[in-house]
């Protein structure tokens, strides 16, 4: 309690937020990060897309704070306030170490080892994500175009298709 005390008290914000996560996550943020804004993103996270605690620990291990977010076109193909809303849902990082995939691997084989773990992959991406299907063809103005993975946001009542860039 004089740990907790004493990493949370610098910051009033910090310390209300702390309060809304099990006594598990604050234990382990406490013994795991030292840097405050560090400790300060991953609260903010686990709070914002409801993580438990072994995918905090996961995203701790795979050093999630010091990595680049992921690359999207939401605020050039979507308004505004729909761009800000999916953005706020879906995460920055996804940790797929579980895949155990070489260091150098295809889209295919990336592809085919997420579908073998939907289960676990499923729980990466959050809980309102529903699995739709692979390779999902789209026609558009005549042409044929493959979709990697579509799956269906259950919050946001829309289907998120994601293209695979290894």
């Amino acid at each position: 309690m004089k740990n907790f005390f004493e990493i949370f008290i610098e910051d009033e914000k910090i310390a209300q937020l702390v309060r809304e996560l099990p006594r598990g996550h604050i234990i382990m943020l406490c013994e795991k990060i030292k840097d405050t804004a560090e400790r300060t993103f991953y609260i903010q996270k686990t709070l914002e897309q409801q993580r438990s605690r072994a995918t905090l620990q996961e995203n701790i291990q795979a050093n999630l704070y010091h990595k680049q977010p992921i690359q999207h076109n939401f605020s050039k193909t979507l308004p505004i306030d729909v761009a800000s809303q999916i953005t706020r849902e879906l995460r920055d990082e996804y940790n797929l170490s579980f895949l155990e995939l070489e260091q150098e691997h295809t889209e295919r084989q990336l592809e085919n080892a997420m579908v073998d773990n939907i289960i676990q992959t499923l729980g990466q991406f959050g809980r309102d994500f529903a699995f739709m299907g692979r390779q999902f063809r789209v026609e558009v103005s005549e042409k044929e175009y493959f979709i990697d993975m579509l799956f269906y946001h259950r919050k946001l009542k829309c289907m998120i298709a994601i293209e695979l860039k290894t």
